[in-house]
């Protein structure tokens, strides 16, 4: 029966057919047509189709199924009728009679709406959408029909009309009148906006921000409505958190470049930065000291750098506009000395690929003090002959990959080393690989990031990682598998060798060899 309907459902032609195939009792069981009758809901014409011959062949009227209750189609009508209303006092007082009504009983709290039981297909469209702004009205104890009465319906209109500009607004339709009201709304709301007060800040990433102001930017972006330069300026002092439509300081400054001139932007952090003590808007205003190149805050990046009460991350945007501004050897030599490990941890990660001689021994040193994952993964990548060392012994005594690399990150590390003045070191390395019992990660091994280093270190040096392969193929030609990580090693050195030695002809070349052994 089901494939049937599907077919029907997809080609309502075959309606036809069927129906003449029952008349003609081509079907083996007559019943299927029934059941195509009812069961191809929203199809008025299959169920006319096949009522008719079911009538003519039998004389049995077919009685209409009941249309299934679409849902989504409510749910969309509910909420254009209750936001219509919010632009109606007096409709909405009639929406609340109304669900006050189907609750059936005239003395019902808002407590008890809560948990009354509700079959919204009974339910006169909008009531849905207003027993949910009841219930997040928070006035458990009074009465559903006494709601109007004691809510503050400017702040209930605010609170509502946001909610859906936010959420549903690709799911409304807003009249020409209607958006007339709600930027009277917004030019009522501008005179009241102060953003420069707006953020209280509690903790770090914990703040509260006033009513009016998130309010207004909830309207103006979801809505895209025109808006004065000063609330372009006051976004600057406003956490991204806060703007429902990005997800960054870079999204933000975007947005206010695309109302209001660079210039105006950079006078405005500039004028703000020093005066700043909020960390949340603080961070950003770095960012947009490092957009923007302002170079006159360099004192107050650096004191942000020193809280540590911050995470390293949380400091980064100091950090990268310190060093966009003023210059990696600026935080090396005004900052490294000084940060806590989590804002070094944050530093040498930017620095890293510059390959500092400062950076490394700063890096070094700490290790020597406090062994850490970064700072030995680090020191790998960059390759430290004090870091490799110490990564065989302790793996090594271990019998397998070091406890401090759970997840191979420090293995995987080793495979970028390409000095040559390593190559005992790394030769040491697969002596430890192959040893008795050793065992292996299963993923970035240090199988594949010994080869992968091997590899790196005879594009500059090929004849002498081969004769070091070749010494230990000859002192352990026992261990078949280390021989024939050395054979395979050594075959695809060799090959890249020749590649790389071999002349490359031009095609003047050419003819004049051809000519010649001519």
């Amino acid at each position: 029966m089901f494939t049937v309907i599907d077919f029907i459902i997809t080609w309502p032609d075959l309606t036809d057919l069927l129906c003449k195939k029952y008349m003609d009792d081509d079907i083996k069981d007559p019943s299927l047509l029934k059941d195509v009758a009812l069961h191809c809901n929203g199809s008025d014409d299959v169920f006319e189709k096949c009522s008719a011959a079911i009538l003519e062949k039998t004389g049995e009227v077919l009685v209409p199924p009941a249309p299934i209750f679409d849902y989504n189609k409510y749910m969309k009508n509910d909420l254009q009728t209750f936001f219509d209303c919010l632009f109606d006092y007096e409709s909405m007082r009639q929406l609340l009679e109304q669900l006050t009504l189907k609750c059936g009983n005239p003395e019902i709290t808002c407590r008890q709406l809560i948990k009354k039981r509700i079959k919204w297909n009974e339910y006169p469209a909008g009531t849905q959408m207003l027993r949910q702004a009841i219930i997040q009205s928070n006035l458990p104890d009074i009465k559903v029909s006494d709601f109007l009465d004691n809510v503050n319906w400017d702040a209930f209109f605010l609170n509502r009309l946001c909610t859906i500009v936010e959420n549903d607004k690709d799911s409304i339709h807003i009249t020409p009148g209607q958006m007339e009201e709600i930027q009277r709304v917004c030019k009522q709301l501008e005179t009241t906006l102060d953003f420069h007060i707006a953020i209280k800040e509690k903790s770090n990433h914990q703040f509260t921000v006033t009513y009016a102001v998130l309010q207004y930017i909830s309207i103006v972006e979801s809505l895209q409505l025109p808006a004065p330069d000063s609330y372009y300026l006051g976004l600057i002092e406003i956490p991204t958190i806060f703007i429902e439509s990005i997800r960054s300081a870079s999204d933000k400054y975007d947005l206010i470049e695309q109302h209001i001139s660079h210039e105006m932007i950079s006078n405005k952090v500039s004028e703000l930065t020093p005066l700043e003590t909020r960390v949340s808007v603080l961070d950003e205003l770095l960012f947009g000291c490092k957009r923007y190149q302002i170079g006159t805050c360099k004192d107050v990046a650096l004191k942000f750098c020193q809280n540590k009460g911050l995470t390293g991350y949380d400091r980064r945007n100091a950090l990268e506009y310190i060093k966009a501004v003023f210059g990696s050897d600026c935080l090396i030599n005004e900052v490294m000395s000084e940060a806590d490990d989590a804002l070094f941890e944050e530093m040498a990660s930017m620095l890293l690929s510059e390959k500092s001689v400062s950076l490394e021994a700063e890096m070094l040193q700490r290790f020597k003090e406090k062994p850490t994952k970064f700072l030995l993964k680090s020191l790998i990548s960059l390759g430290n002959e004090t870091a490799l060392d110490y990564y065989l012994k302790t793996s090594a005594a271990a019998g397998t990959i070091m406890e401090l690399d759970e997840d191979g990150e420090i293995t995987r590390a080793i495979a970028s080393i390409d000095k040559t003045e390593l190559i005992p070191l790394l030769i040491n390395g697969v002596q430890l690989r192959f040893s008795g019992g050793f065992i292996d990660k299963s993923f970035h091994t240090l199988y594949s990031s010994l080869y992968s280093s091997l590899s790196l270190c005879a594009k500059k040096d090929y004849a002498a990682v081969w004769q070091n392969l070749e010494r230990i193929k000859t002192a352990l030609s026992d261990n078949l598998e280390l021989v024939c990580f050395c054979n395979t090693l050594q075959h695809e050195i060799e090959a890249s060798y020749n590649l790389g030695s071999t002349k490359i002809w031009t095609p003047t070349e050419v003819r004049l060899l051809l000519k010649s052994i001519d």
